[in-house]
């Protein structure tokens, strides 16, 4: 069964990862990913399954890499630099 699981597993998470990629500029820059999406269809059947999961899980933690990277620097306030609450009327 096995064998049966990880094609499933792995499609899932290519065809995750490619959506990511197509659907979202700011993840083009991960070379990781760019390796996945450009996989054929023909040669993943080609690869140790084991190696695809590899580089499936290589590809998505440079994604959230680039997430924490931006998050840290766009999105979270700096420290001391919160927004201070409305006074209570």
């Amino acid at each position: 069964m096995c064998e049966l699981t990880v094609d499933y597993y792995n499609g899932n998470a290519r065809y995750r990862l490619e959506r990511m990629y197509f659907y979202d500029d700011a993840f083009k820059q991960v070379g990781s990913l760019k390796k996945i999406y450009d996989l054929r269809k023909e040669d993943v059947e080609k690869f140790n399954q084991r190696d695809l999961w590899d580089d499936y899980y290589a590809a998505l933690y440079d994604c959230f890499a680039l997430f924490k990277s931006n998050w840290t620097q766009n999105v979270r306030p700096l420290r001391g630099q919160e927004p201070k609450p409305a006074a209570a009327s």
